[in-house]
């Protein structure tokens, strides 16, 4: 061994000897924070520094609490985070760190977080089929779903935190629209959300079956009407003899109509209105019920009705019915001894009736009634339409009253009359029907003075019965027809005084072997006298003057017995005519 290492062993012993006899250093520990807080979400880390001159460990009290080293040898750093709070509470901890005996603690304290819940949409309108709406739950607790109508479900009642809840809205049949809240409660924290739904109507539906009912019996009964509708409803009847259970109801039901005996030889008839005016939805029930059968006691009702509307009471006093009688002892009424039945009725002696009245439809009852006189009897407003019902009339007589209105073309349904006599009612009007042909046993009409109007029927030549057409004074226009040889029993023929007639007088006319008056006078007929004319052989009373008539009459006329002996009165009756016209004999 050289000198120089032995030397340097030596330098280094002694250098060792020296500090082997040196004190170890005192042990340090410092932390740059004593205190690490954190907010609810934990988004944030804390890195606390250590200061040390030994080796030092960390260790901390909570799960929730992590570190990033645990330990080191010397001075440095370790660094604190935690995750979100859910919890809903502030939670607390320590990191503890040691060294060579020595302890420092830092206090981990996190906050808790704030409840919330709320929805995606707080109104959902849905349409009237239904349907599902979707609500998306935004939320940190645990929550509840409230519904408190049968119309809307969910797909669950409860759920935590973020969800989404599947709500199924039931078809609307009403058409009122209605509307719900539901309510999303987070209880236990004390925060809650509401989200209405609304959904509107059905479009407003009412019908109602059967609509129609017809010929219920005489006898009446109930009727049961189903209502089919989403909207509440009136029941609308005009007439008292139909009765309902209820007058009103909502959405579907069942109606109970009771119809009332008819005591009426005549059907009658209804129409019901089940409706909803808010909504402008309406349906009709329409009812018929058949007439009562006639016989005497609806022969009765009639005559009451027409005591009661002539006010019976002011009759002359020996015309008067008594009520507390019966009717086969009341003046002007005829009565059959074996059916019991009226057949006739006539109130003809002057003003046996004092006041106003009008003809009731009753009269329509009197099914027997084969003759109907009312003369001067103060008979005011239109012919009742039942009138045209009896059937076996054959003399209806309602001269001198004032009688209104339009003849009616059911005139024709007398089938069996022979005398119609409605003349002096100067404010009845309308026109002779074109088929009055169909009445065949017709014999004698008499329309004047009367504001009858139109031209004179071509089908009045089918009338071969006829016997006595008295039109005077009327309105009656156009030509008169030329058919006069196939009504050979034509006595009687009053045009006069019908300025709208015009024309040429029919030829035809002269053929009338058994007519013993022909009045034309005063219309506006033009032409000369028909040498037909000659051959009328019992014509006693002949008018052609104040007509448009000129030339020289036929000599055929001329040669006429009365025309001779001027018992036509040839002078006025015959051949002055209006102004610029005339006739001549020569």
């Amino acid at each position: 061994m050289t000198k120089t290492i032995i030397k340097t062993i030596v330098a280094v012993l002694a250098a060792a000897l020296v500090f082997s006899c040196e004190k170890p250093p005192v042990p340090e520990l410092g932390l740059s924070d004593k205190a690490a807080n954190f907010s609810a979400s934990g988004e944030l880390s804390k890195t606390i520094q250590v200061t040390a001159n030994y080796p030092w460990t960390a260790t901390k009290s909570a799960d929730w609490i992590t570190l990033d080293k645990t330990s080191g040898e010397s001075n440095g750093s370790f660094t604190i985070t935690v995750p979100e709070n859910k919890s809903f509470e502030v939670r607390e901890g320590t990191v503890t760190v040691t060294s060579e005996g020595l302890t420092e603690t830092v206090t981990v304290k996190q906050i808790s977080p704030e409840p919330s819940l709320v929805v995606s949409e707080d109104l959902y309108e849905v349409p009237a089929a239904g349907g599902t709406v979707q609500i998306a739950v935004t939320s940190n607790v645990a929550w509840t779903v409230e519904v408190v109508v049968d119309w809307v479900t969910v797909d669950k009642t409860s759920g935590e935190n973020n969800g989404v809840i599947n709500v199924t809205v039931q078809e609307n049949k009403s058409a009122q629209s209605r509307g719900v809240v539901l309510s999303i409660d987070g209880k236990d924290q004390n925060v809650s959300d509401l989200v209405e739904l609304k959904q509107l109507g059905a479009e407003p539906v009412l019908s109602v079956s059967p609509d129609t009912v017809n010929n219920l019996p005489a006898e009446g009964g109930t009727v049961q009407v189903a209502v089919t509708s989403n909207v509440a409803w009136t029941v609308n009847i005009v007439t008292d003899w139909v009765t309902a259970d209820k007058t009103s109801g909502e959405n579907d039901g069942v109606i109970n109509l009771q119809v009332q005996k008819n005591i009426n030889p005549m059907g009658r008839g209804v129409v019901i209105s089940i409706e909803n005016t808010t909504s402008n939805v309406s349906d009709l029930v329409e009812l018929t019920q058949l007439a009562a059968p006639l016989s005497r006691q609806t022969d009765s009702l009639a005559l009451v009705a027409i005591y009661n509307a002539s006010k019976g009471a002011t009759w002359k006093a020996d015309k008067v019915w008594d009520l507390t009688k019966t009717i086969d002892t009341w003046s002007s009424v005829t009565v059959d001894k074996t059916s019991g039945r009226v057949t006739a009725l006539k109130i003809t002696a002057a003003s046996t009736i004092t006041e106003t009245w009008t003809l009731p439809e009753e009269v329509g009852y009197l099914s027997e009634v084969t003759d109907l006189r009312i003369n001067s009897q103060k008979l005011t407003g239109e012919i009742p339409e039942s009138l045209y019902k009896l059937s076996k009339l054959k003399n209806l007589y309602l001269q001198n009253n004032d009688l209104t209105g339009a003849l009616s073309s059911k005139i024709t349904d007398f089938t069996e009359l022979e005398s119609i006599y409605i003349d002096r009612n100067t404010n009845l009007s309308g026109s002779l029907p074109s088929n009055i042909g169909s009445m065949k046993k017709l014999k004698n009409i008499n329309i004047s003075q009367t504001s009858i109007g139109g031209s004179i029927p071509a089908d009045l030549a089918n009338c071969s019965a006829l016997a006595n057409l008295m039109a005077y004074s009327n309105k009656l226009s156009g030509e008169i027809p030329d058919f006069w040889d196939k009504l050979p029993n034509m006595t009687v023929i009053q045009l006069y005084g019908n300025p709208g007639i015009t024309g040429p007088i029919p030829a035809t006319m002269g053929t009338l072997k058994k007519a013993t008056g022909i009045q034309l006078k005063e219309c506006n007929l033009t032409g000369n006298i028909p040498a037909s004319f000659g051959g009328l052989e019992k014509c006693g009373n002949l008018q052609l003057n104040g007509n448009k008539l000129k030339g020289v009459v036929p000599a055929e006329v001329q040669a006429h017995a009365n025309w001779k002996n001027d018992k036509w009165k040839v002078a006025t009756n015959i051949l002055p005519q209006q102004e610029g016209y005339g006739l001549t004999t020569e």
